[in-house]
């Protein structure tokens, strides 16, 4: 990748797709290969590509939680219309009162994510996994099938997303349900499995069509092609 003009440059790209797509291993493959002025916003890669130790990011890190809840909170009137649109969806949701903060608390990480990296980031290229993006994934129920509007969550976002580039995993070549199976996920169900894959993959080409109405760009990227990894790094220059 040539040398980046850290002063001109710097660009927000954020990495989607259902579950079980290939984002993180797609990400860890690309972190061996990318210039250093482009970081990597996805769990124990920050260690390598920000300099974060890793007690701070470790998956079950209670400060990075606390951080990431800290910078969620900071701009909370921009931000206010989203959390109220999200809180009624999720307290409608058939899941356990759990499960439900846990599905909050996520959507707090990503907009936690997205401040973080305007404020101490903003001169290098950032790749964000699952940020902002992804938030119709998450407002999902799978019990009721009720699919939330993508547009319902996006329009409050605007402002943000229109300086993101977006980068989705088409994922439709892919054996999804197989790859659930052996890894699992929080809310899959194996005994609902291929609807939970018809879902997911329903929000990931709605995400792909509004791509280019809400975000500053927006690339598909068939996770299935075995020189995924080059169209992905070509993709951020």
């Amino acid at each position: 990748m040539k040398p980046l003009s850290l002063e001109k440059d710097g660009k927000l790209y954020e990495i989607t797709g259902m579950p079980a797509c290939g984002k993180t291993a797609l990400l860890k493959q690309a972190a061996r290969e990318i210039a250093p002025e482009v970081k990597i916003f996805s769990g124990k890669l920050m260690k390598k590509c920000l300099g974060i130790p890793d007690w701070i990011v470790s998956d079950k890190s209670i400060f990075l939680k606390f951080l990431l809840f800290v910078y969620a909170c900071q701009n909370f009137r921009i931000f206010s219309t989203t959390y109220k649109i999200t809180f009624k969806i999720i307290c409608r949701m058939e899941y356990s009162l759990l499960m439900k903060a846990y599905i909050y608390f996520n959507i707090y990480k990503k907009i936690g994510r997205f401040n973080f990296v305007k404020k101490h980031l903003s001169q290098f290229h950032v790749v964000v996994d699952e940020g902002l993006s992804h938030i119709p994934f998450n407002l999902t129920d799978f019990h009721s099938k009720k699919i939330t509007s993508i547009e319902k969550v996006y329009i409050p976002l605007k402002e943000q997303l229109k300086n993101i580039h977006l980068i989705v995993l088409d994922s439709t070549h892919l054996d999804i349900e197989q790859r659930l199976c052996r890894r699992g996920h929080r809310r899959f169900d194996r005994e609902k499995a291929h609807l939970f894959v018809e879902i997911n993959r329903n929000i990931e080409n709605g995400i792909a069509s509004f791509g280019k109405k809400y975000f500053k760009h927006c690339s598909v990227l068939d996770a299935s092609r075995t020189d995924l990894l080059g169209k992905f790094i070509k993709t951020l220059k």
